[in-house]
């Protein structure tokens, strides 16, 4: 499958007011996530929820922050003090791919118009607002406007991708390691 995603940098008064915008969409309680990332030739994470027993591991192609790349994913139990999701990352680790850096994130998403919204409060990154439609390859073009069009009619202005990089480099420069295992 593909992800179509588009995301923009909002301040805490643009994130609270698509809260309140959205509150008879959210059914789900805001849940902190802690996501590595791991260095490999393709955007490889491995992720779990506090207070949950599901955790993900997902790989996508191309760069991060590109507007469609096919996603792969797999859940799993986190196991007994997150024993299971310790382990995965060590076999990833021992397979090459070291922790490029972890973020953790109170998120909250719901789906709207047949779309997902995410809405982040990042730690040491910053508020976005996500929003993302899977799709086949042929249905690229058709979400990608469907997106944009959105964001549009919020009165929110899509983050430029090299905006987002640059971003995203500069976490990176100050990321001193795993803080959630």
């Amino acid at each position: 499958m593909i992800e179509c995603e588009y995301r923009a940098l909002i301040s805490k008064e643009k994130y609270e007011e698509l809260l309140e915008m959205f509150k008879e969409e959210i059914v789900n309680a805001p849940r902190i996530e802690h996501t590595i990332y791991l260095k490999a030739d393709n955007d490889l994470r491995i992720q779990y929820i506090e207070g949950s027993t599901d955790c993900k591991m997902w790989i996508k192609t191309g760069k991060i922050h590109d507007g469609a790349r096919e996603e792969v994913e797999t859940h799993f139990r986190a196991g007994e003090q997150y024993g299971n999701f310790n382990k995965v990352l060590k076999i990833l680790e021992l397979a090459g791919h070291k922790i490029k850096c972890e973020f953790e994130r109170k998120r909250v998403s719901f789906e709207f118009n047949g779309m997902t919204f995410c809405l982040d409060d990042t730690k040491d990154y910053g508020y976005i607002l996500e929003i993302e439609k899977v799709c086949q390859e042929n249905e690229i073009e058709y979400y990608d406007e469907i997106i944009k069009a959105t964001f549009g009619f919020i009165k929110i202005e899509i983050t430029p991708q090299d905006t987002l990089d640059v971003k995203f480099k500069e976490y990176l420069k100050k990321y001193e390691g795993p803080k959630c295992l």
